[in-house]
């Protein structure tokens, strides 16, 4: 499979694990982008 679907699926897979800490931790409507995109270390560009 090409290296660049690979390296954004487990971008996807990440993002969703650390989202899914901070809606537990601090609920859905307290989580915003921002603060799932700092914790993941991903750029929101």
């Amino acid at each position: 499979m090409n290296k660049k679907i690979d390296r954004g699926q487990a971008t996807r897979e990440h993002l969703v694990a650390v989202a899914t800490g901070l809606f537990t931790e601090h609920g859905y409507d307290d989580t915003s982008v921002e603060a799932v995109l700092r914790a993941a270390d991903v750029s929101g560009t």
